[in-house]
């Protein structure tokens, strides 16, 4: 059967019968056919009660079925108009505009490459739509407000003055100027997306309006980005004291602008860090560390558990797959910028597994750990010539429920897995009742060091199988 064919007859009863996909086709057929408006008129009338959504996505940004479209437009669900669909109803029809307007609230909610493309389309036809301009500019959802001003910023920079005076006083829910909106809630712009703004000032080598943004940010916020716009930018500072003070990242600031900060402040840092700092050899974790906000318990887990140490001694252990691993007093401090478990317990608190003094995981919106930091206790024997010992070690973690796919032994060699240590004794081990241990561990009591392979026994990992 000839699908445009019957169309063309006014045959419309296999429309329904039609998949889904095979609907999809029919209508890219029918838009690009050269004889599509003789092809529609055949079937319009009868099938835009029938099957109204196979229509409109039909016609919907034909100017010769305006009135047809905009009727069909009030029945159909808005949640199924994409993105294509709203920017040529916009461009290409009379009735986009309206559509818009009468369902504004909803579109500035929606997601960013929508509210970005309709920011587009209003600031590249502003003589005709001021209203809608202003609504945007000021617009209550601040997250919508920033997405409209970098647009405006970074794409149609020459009409800036046209729309803002000061783009200070429109970072906060309470917005001053004559036509502006007052609340009790004043809620301020998100510190990054005004950081982002202030870098596309930079960019445009605008500096006048970047200084006020730094200012504002730096007044406004307790901590802040700058540091990043700063980098990217390439932008020189007199005085980096306040930078560094309200940093996000301390450490960039330090590593790149310690010349421009205050001698106490450096010292008070290089005082705070160096014990890792210096022992570290590529500084990788570290870095990590403070560029996903874990700077600050970095600083605060060194300074207190050297204290609690009888040793001061401190050095850079080595680096696994995954961590970089420093001698801290008595203590170990592990960086990570990956771990291979991504549950939300990424290891269970058992006595054969070293315990935690410390851990704090920053996870992407997948659960995927991007930075962390661990304390143990550092344990200094390595297990040696036991090798009938890994075999109870596995049979009493299966015992609790557990088994753990990163332990290596050789029965020909004796050799165990360096993932493996010994307490210094069976009373450390991490447990509410020390003496319902087995024998054989408080003999020997081996503990696993490294945490994120050990999961539940029958249940499928949320495991990677590759670094990303």
């Amino acid at each position: 059967m000839n699908a445009l064919e019957e169309l063309k007859k006014g045959n419309i009863n296999f429309i329904t019968n039609l998949l889904p996909s095979d609907k999809d086709v029919l209508i890219e057929l029918i838009r690009t056919d050269a004889n599509k408006i003789n092809i529609i008129d055949s079937f319009i009338g009868k099938l835009k009660d029938i099957d109204p959504n196979f229509c409109f996505d039909i016609i919907y940004d034909m100017q010769e079925y305006e009135d047809i479209s905009y009727e069909l437009l009030k029945n159909k669900c808005i949640d199924d108009i994409s993105l294509s669909k709203i920017i040529n109803m916009l461009y290409k029809t009379r009735y986009g505009i309206k559509f818009l307007n009468d369902n504004f609230d909803y579109f500035m909610n929606r997601e960013d490459e929508i509210i970005e493309s309709i920011s587009v389309y209003l600031l590249s036809n502003y003589e005709n739509n001021k209203d809608l301009v202003f609504r945007i500019s000021r617009y209550y959802n601040l997250h919508t407000r920033y997405l409209f001003m970098r647009m405006l910023i970074k794409n149609f920079n020459s009409m800036y003055n046209q729309i803002y005076d000061d783009i200070t006083k429109y970072l906060t829910t309470n917005i001053d100027d004559k036509d502006g909106q007052m609340t009790l809630l004043i809620k301020m712009m998100d510190e990054e997306e005004v950081c982002n703004l202030a870098m596309e000032f930079a960019r445009l080598k605008d500096m006048k309006r970047f200084n006020k943004l730094k200012k504002y940010i730096l007044k406004n916020y307790d901590t802040n980005s700058l540091g990043e716009v700063l980098r990217k930018q390439k932008i020189d500072v007199k005085n980096a004291d306040d930078l560094f003070i309200k940093s996000k990242n301390k450490l960039y600031i330090y590593e790149n602008y310690a010349k421009k900060m205050s001698e106490e402040l450096v010292l008070s840092f290089e005082n705070k860090i160096g014990p890792i700092y210096n022992a570290s050899n590529h500084k990788t974790g570290i870095n990590i560390a403070y560029e996903y906000g874990l700077g600050d318990k970095l600083e605060n887990y060194i300074d207190k558990y050297l204290s609690l140490s009888k040793t001061k001694e401190t050095y850079y252990i080595g680096s696994g797959t995954t961590t970089e691993c420093f001698r801290l007093g008595d203590y170990v401090i592990k960086l990570s910028d990956f771990k291979w478990s991504y549950e939300d317990v990424i290891c269970p608190n058992l006595y054969l597994i070293a315990k935690n003094y410390e851990e704090d995981y920053v996870r992407d919106s997948s659960g995927k750990v991007l930075a962390s930091i661990e304390v143990q206790k550092y344990l200094e024997k390595i297990p040696d010539n036991i090798p009938n010992y890994i075999e109870l070690y596995k049979e009493e973690l299966g015992k609790l429920g557990y088994y753990c796919n990163d332990l290596v032994h050789d029965p020909a060699t004796g050799s165990i897995d360096d993932n493996l240590r010994l307490l210094d004794d069976y009373k450390d081990a991490d447990t509410d009742d020390i003496e319902l241990l087995p024998e054989w561990f408080k003999k020997n009591p081996l503990v696993l060091i490294d945490r994120d392979m050990v999961h539940k026994v029958g249940k499928e990992p949320k495991c990677l199988k590759i670094r990303y």
